[in-house]
């Protein structure tokens, strides 16, 4: 639900957030909802500030009851320095705020009962975002960290193989917690949420992926000189395999050899996507040979 757009942003509440802001003003307390929407508000603030230091454009952003989703227009995900700078805004944002309000306490400008919710709700948001599972904070980090070792593609897959076995132990937690009384049915929603955003991080993933490399197309025009890397495929590889070893931060040429090592020709990255892409061929890469 779009409740707001200021300079092009769109601002999205989702419905878990309506949940919780329910529950609390059925109890009649209205505190706790506004506590809530600030906590969340401030958290996605620490990314969309940061984004824009780096040069980055805002789409969209959603808020949840633990955090939020922002959607940007650039592909961070690229550049493992930015995505994981961005990344950590959020919960910094909440541990300054925890900071912050533990020493206005301290020296008695708050009410220590009205910002004892308020400290309590940015450190399990800043906690909660930290788990190094996809799409939270802590899981862009992870990925980021891969990322400057092993290249996107591996990065993201193997986060996200984190990600599932986390999401299943927090689930499996939050159920019997729930059903015992100890913990709200929100942790549990949490765990469904973290699942189910998972897969769609990973049906996307390969799209990210191929739309900057299509974009990188113009970057040896522009620059003359670039990195490069030589792989050396058998021709029965199918294009979508042979994809994933394409590093977004160098040119990947592909040298094409039958099973007697009789070599067969090359191809580069560019005619290796604009086949899988623009003619949907998914067929073993020495076919695309043929075509050249």
């Amino acid at each position: 639900m779009t409740i707001l757009k200021v300079l092009r942003v769109r601002l999205k509440i989702n419905w878990l957030f309506f949940v919780v802001c329910f529950l609390f003003a059925l109890v009649g307390d209205l505190f706790r909802v506004v506590t809530v929407f600030t906590a969340v508000l401030l958290h996605e603030l620490g990314h969309v500030m940061t984004a824009c230091y780096y040069g980055l454009k805002i789409k969209e952003i959603e808020l949840l009851p633990f955090g939020g989703v922002a959607i940007f227009e650039d592909m961070l995900e690229i550049d493992p320095k930015v995505e994981r700078n961005v990344a950590l805004a959020g919960p910094l944002v909440n541990f300054g705020l925890v900071l912050l309000l533990t020493i206005l306490i301290r020296y008695g400008c708050l009410n220590p009962e009205l910002a004892l919710f308020f400290i309590s709700y940015n450190l399990s948001i800043g906690i909660f975002n930290l788990v190094p599972a996809l799409p939270l904070d802590g899981g862009r980090i992870l990925r980021a960290v891969f990322e400057s070792f092993y290249g996107y593609w591996k990065a993201t897959h193997w986060v996200l193989q984190i990600t599932r076995v986390l999401a299943l132990i927090i689930g499996v937690w939050a159920f019997f917690s729930w059903i015992t009384g100890k913990v709200g049915l929100i942790s549990l929603l949490a765990a469904f949420f973290v699942y189910f955003a998972a897969m769609k991080e990973e049906e996307q993933s390969i799209y990210v992926l191929m739309k900057y490399l299509i974009q990188k197309n113009t970057l040896l025009l522009e620059s003359e000189l670039v990195p490069g890397q030589q792989y050396l495929v058998l021709g029965d590889t199918m294009t979508a395999k042979v994809l994933k070893v394409i590093n977004p931060k160098t040119f990947t040429q592909f040298l094409i050899y039958d099973k007697d090592y009789n070599f067969l020709g090359t191809l580069t990255e560019v005619e290796v996507i604009d086949a899988f892409f623009e003619e949907g061929k998914n067929v073993p890469i020495k076919e695309l040979l043929i075509t050249k």
